[in-house]
């Protein structure tokens, strides 16, 4: 009799939730709500380079050493009279790290350039490291902030960089451009639908 109470039990939980259960077992645990996506975003410009072993940072600087100078060169950029060697950049370590590679954002934000830097994707591994954003992918990567998406344990993972944009009627609003690893480098790809949202409701 008090078995049967119990299976009843059961099954008018089953009712009212409209999951099926077996009776006997216990019902599931219910799944944690996940974070929105693209509204835990990191600033780029919180951690420096600098904070980093000097090997990380020779390393990480020589992968996007060709970029930086592109942007010296480049005459609308007015800059000259900068030295290559002194540019300042800011790092963050984006996915776990394996014996084989570590993850990164190298980042760098002139006053010049207003909010929004220039940012790049490079892998570290015991024989250097790797820029994994070409010239083209390069160019859609500014911003001021960066946010992971999917697992943490994730190798390569889907990143969302977040910068400052207007909206139709002329508001500033923050835009959201996301990529994904395919094959050598970082492409572009569509943000989760929810991500402009949530990015402008942090």
């Amino acid at each position: 009799m008090r078995s049967f109470r119990r299976c009843a039990q059961v099954l008018l939980g089953i009712a009212l939730s409209r999951q099926w259960v077996p009776c006997g077992l216990a019902q599931p645990q219910a799944q944690p709500e996940l974070a929105s996506p693209c509204g835990n975003i990191q600033i780029l410009s919180s951690q420096p380079l600098s904070a980093f072993p000097q090997a990380v940072q020779a390393k990480l600087r020589h992968a996007v050493g060709p970029n930086l100078q592109a942007i010296i060169n480049d005459p609308g950029m007015g800059m000259a009279e900068t030295k290559l060697d002194s540019v300042p950049l800011n790092a963050l370590e984006i996915a776990q790290p394996t014996k084989f590679s570590a993850l990164y954002i190298v980042a760098w934000d002139d006053r010049s350039f207003g909010v929004n830097g220039f940012n790049w994707i490079v892998e570290l591994t015991p024989h250097g490291a790797n820029n994994l954003m070409d010239a083209r992918t390069s160019r859609l990567s500014g911003g001021f902030a960066v946010e992971v998406l999917g697992p943490a344990t994730s190798q390569y993972p889907e990143v969302m960089f977040a910068s400052e944009g207007f909206k139709n009627d002329g508001g500033a609003e923050a835009e959201d451009s996301c990529f994904h690893k395919v094959g050598t480098f970082y492409e572009s790809t569509p943000c989760p639908a929810t991500c402009h949202h949530d990015l402008n409701a942090r």
